[in-house]
């Protein structure tokens, strides 16, 4: 695991599905698990965390998604409507690999190997950027 503390950002799925998730990655990481309520107010990107939850617009959802993170989980529930505004946001940012699709059934370890490489692509950013300096 590395020792820099991931931001992570859990959207869709079930209310129970995606809390419970983002509850067991916040243990595994070690970090505060906020609600997408409280991730409005202050809190330090430095300790990391994993914000859980799915604003009911898409202006919640797009400043859901321009947080500082290192990743966006998607909890693809199946049935979903892939023609709706949410969904079609999401897939704009998943081709760009701001957000990783999963089923929600996926394992934790799946995402958590996930996880662990977008810190540690920030990390090497952060490395780059510091030697360009």
């Amino acid at each position: 695991m590395s020792s820099i503390p991931p931001c992570v950002v859990v959207v869709g799925s079930p209310d129970d599905e995606r809390t419970g998730r983002a509850s067991r990655l916040a243990r595994e990481f070690r970090v505060p698990h906020l609600a997408f309520e409280d991730a409005t107010g202050t809190f330090d990107s430095d300790q990391g965390y994993v914000i859980d939850g799915f604003p009911d617009s898409v202006e919640g959802l797009q400043g859901l998604l321009a947080l500082p993170t290192d990743l966006v989980v998607h909890l693809r529930p199946p049935g979903g409507d892939p023609d709706s505004e949410p969904a079609r946001v999401l897939a704009y940012y998943e081709a760009r690999g701001v957000v990783v699709g999963f089923p929600p059934d996926a394992d934790d370890e799946d995402i958590i190997i996930a996880v662990e490489a977008a810190v540690r692509m920030r990390s090497r950013a952060g490395t780059v950027a510091h030697l360009l300096l």
